[in-house]
């Protein structure tokens, strides 16, 4: 009996999951280009042969006879002629530009095969291999930006200068699905602040139940979308590239290439966090982020856009010196303060600066935005933590009752943080402990990506949910 009663719950959790992912791929916009118009005459346009797909690939190029070449690559659903069709005649002043429709999209073949950021970076080299001779300027926006992303960190002696626009796919599954579902509520405009805050909940448990339990999150989309796995081996690329799911854990901090990451503020495919994430965790990386603008900055802001990407790009060859950080952790980076912040019972209050501590009891909505303290206690709260630095020769974080999300943000002591009843989404984390990263005292569920956990015995990359029972420790 008990075996089928956990089966039956299983199955009720499945179920509740399906409804919520079908919801979720509903409401989902495919990132893609919006510009309108013909492309550039000055554009040299061939379709050629291409070994990794097995098809033909449409290829633009513009001033080959430039001092060096840039790669231009298109989102989701783009087209390069439409996506760059701002960018192209700017940079062929100076440069030998290089742009193509994705395999799968636009005027190039669409084979039915599994289109994934890992491929596209084969073709990207191809492509590379027989249109430049030198190090080149890699430019990509949402999958493109993914691609890009990849490309620099596993190649990097071919990327001389990288920027990435809006880039997809660097949180994990599930902290992208929540987003999704909690920018769709919060965007609706007809629920109240309290029960937005409710349905966010419901949806994270859910979404993490989702997680812990067979089929995934890919899997089940994949099922629910396709059928089978072997019907998606023959289906539509245009969302089984969305749906590809790529480790960037070891990429970023293998990026030697000087780093522009452009992002516009009201993305609601991307989330601004992600832009957080690789500014601070790629070494040489630069954030420019567009008010006002969304998934395609390049199009809706295009002169400010021109503006900072060829200020980039005209910087010309770099030595690429790593810098590396002290291994004693960030505690030199945590500025001495006298100062002592609090939250009691209030919503929406925002942090900044440097504290000697910070103690929030049964607050909403509160944020720790470029914040440098010694010790954060957070009793029955919801917060923000974003580019911050906590630093303590005891326990850095202590979490009771609380949902913490971390973003972009390095947290040691000698035990990073201490949670109970608590869940966190950490996005390009660290959490450094002598003793330990993230000790339980029962009942935390965690979802990280790209980050970093471990003490002195270890440290570990982490990309992935994973729930702790009392007592265990990361």
């Amino acid at each position: 009996m008990k075996r089928r009663s956990d089966t039956a719950r299983r199955g009720c959790w499945i179920r509740r999951a399906d409804v919520l992912v079908l919801l979720l791929i509903a409401i989902l916009p495919l990132p893609g280009g919006t510009a309108s118009g013909q492309p550039s005459t000055r554009l040299i346009v061939e379709d050629v042969e291409e070994p990794v797909f097995g098809g033909t690939a449409r290829i633009y190029r513009s001033n080959p006879q430039g001092r060096q070449a840039v790669v231009l690559l298109p989102g989701l659903n783009g087209e390069a002629d439409r996506d760059w069709r701002g960018q192209f005649d700017v940079l062929a002043r100076k440069f030998h530009v290089i742009s193509f429709d994705l395999p799968g999209f636009g005027a190039s073949a669409s084979q039915g095969k599994i289109y994934s950021p890992e491929k596209y970076a084969q073709f990207l080299d191809f492509v590379a291999q027989r249109y430049t001779t030198r190090p080149f300027h890699l430019v990509g926006h949402s999958l493109g930006g993914a691609v890009a992303l990849l490309y620099a960190g596993t190649r990097s002696r071919n990327v001389d200068r990288l920027v990435l626009v809006d880039s997809a796919g660097v949180l994990h599954a599930l902290a992208y699905a929540k987003f999704l579902s909690s920018s769709t509520l919060r965007s609706s405009g007809t629920a109240s602040p309290g029960a937005v805050r409710y349905l966010e909940d419901l949806t994270g448990k859910l979404l993490e139940e989702l997680e812990r339990v067979q089929p995934t999150l890919n899997d089940l989309i994949l099922g629910h979308v396709y059928g089978t796995a072997a019907q998606a081996e023959t289906a539509e690329p245009t969302a089984i590239a969305a749906l590809t799911q790529t480790d960037f854990s070891t990429v970023l901090p293998a990026v030697t290439a000087p780093t522009l990451v452009i992002w516009g503020e009201q993305d609601q495919i991307t989330p601004l966090r992600t832009a957080h994430v690789l500014a601070r965790r790629i070494p040489q990386a630069e954030l420019q982020i567009f008010s006002g603008a969304g998934h395609m900055p390049m199009v809706e802001d295009t002169e400010r856009f021109n503006t900072l990407l060829i200020r980039h790009l005209d910087k010309g060859a770099t030595t690429r010196e790593r810098t590396a950080t002290p291994r004693g952790g960030n505690a030199a980076r945590v500025a001495e303060s006298v100062r002592d912040g609090s939250c009691r019972s209030t919503t929406g209050m925002v942090f900044t600066g440097s504290y000697r501590s910070i103690d929030i009891r049964n607050c909403a909505d509160v944020t720790l935005r470029g914040v440098s303290a010694r010790q954060v206690t957070i009793f029955e709260s919801r917060v923000d933590i974003i580019d911050s630095d906590i630093s303590s020769d005891g326990v850095a974080m202590d979490l009771v009752g609380s949902d913490v999300r971390i973003t972009a943000s390095d947290i040691d002591g000698q035990t990073a943080v201490q949670a109970a009843r608590s869940r966190l989404d950490v996005a390009g984390g660290k959490l450094i402990g002598r003793a330990s990263g993230l000790a339980s005292r029962g009942g935390v569920k965690a979802i990280f990506s790209v980050s970093e956990v471990g003490s002195g015995s270890g440290r570990q990359y982490l990309h992935g949910y994973v729930a702790l029972a009392a007592g265990r420790r990361l």
